[in-house]
C-alpha cells in the first residue's frame, strides 16, 4: 500500500538521513542544491511540529520525504516571469526520495498523491522550485505536468519556479 501521510517526529532522523543521500545524489550528480547546513534533521523536525511534514511510504516503509505548505511562500510572491497557478496554493519544499527507491518510477506516483492532498487541504494549484543544474527534477516536474514558469529569487539564489493547476 502507497500513502502520503504526516511524518511523526520519531520519523524525523530517518527523514534526514534521507534527505541526506539526497544531498550525496546531487553531488554525484554534478551539482549542489542542498548544502550541509540546509536541509538538516532540525528542518524536518520543525516542519513534522508545524503539520507540514510528509512521507509517502510504500507498504510502511518510508520511499520520500517532503514539506508541504499551504499559503503564501514570501519568495515566490515577486517571480521574474508569471505565475499561472490559481490561489490557493501549495508549495512543496525540500523533497527526497530514498535511495532504495530511487529509479523506480515513484515521482509520479507521489506528485498524484500531492495533488490529491492539495485538493483535500483547499488547493487549487501547486507551486514548486528547482536549482538550474537539477536537471533531474526538472525532468520530473515537466513529466508531471507541471510548468516552468520563471526565476524565484531567494537571499541565497535563483530557482526556477515551476507550478500545476490541479
Amino acid at each position: 500500500m502507497n500513502e502520503l501521510v504526516l511524518a511523526k517526529i520519531e520519523e524525523a532522523e530517518e527523514c534526514g538521513k534521507l534527505l541526506e543521500e539526497g544531498r550525496q545524489f546531487q553531488l554525484a550528480n554534478g551539482f549542489v542544491q542542498w548544502t550541509a547546513k540546509y536541509p538538516t534533521s532540525g528542518d524536518v523536525e520543525n516542519d513534522i511540529k508545524e503539520g507540514t511534514g510528509y512521507v509517502y511510504k510504500i507498504d510502511g516503509k518510508i520511499a520520500a520525504y517532503m514539506c508541504i505548505r499551504k499559503g503564501i511562500e514570501p519568495y515566490y510572491v515577486k517571480i521574474d516571469g508569471e505565475w499561472d497557478s490559481k490561489e490557493p496554493y501549495v508549495v512543496v519544499h525540500r523533497m527526497g526520495l530514498s535511495d532504495e527507491f530511487r529509479g523506480k518510477g515513484l515521482t509520479k506516483d507521489i506528485f498524484l498523491a500531492i495533488e490529491e492532498l492539495s485538493r483535500k487541504l483547499g488547493a487549487l494549484s501547486i507551486r514548486i522550485d528547482t536549482h538550474t543544474p537539477n536537471k533531474t527534477m526538472q525532468h520530473v516536474l515537466e513529466r508531471c505536468g507541471f510548468t516552468y514558469r520563471g526565476i524565484v529569487n531567494y537571499p541565497q539564489g535563483t530557482r526556477l519556479g515551476y507550478d500545476k493547476n490541479i
